[in-house]
């Protein structure tokens, strides 16, 4: 999330980010781990 902190992301904005590629890879990768770091 680092990468995000450079960018200039908000606390928010990263969140929205996080949650929305955790769940592309949920529904994509079926029950695989989704809480990659």
């Amino acid at each position: 999330m680092f990468l995000l902190d450079l960018l200039g992301f908000s606390l928010d904005e990263k969140f929205k980010v996080y949650f929305s590629c955790t769940s592309y890879f949920y529904f994509k990768n079926g029950h695989q781990t989704v809480f990659l770091i």
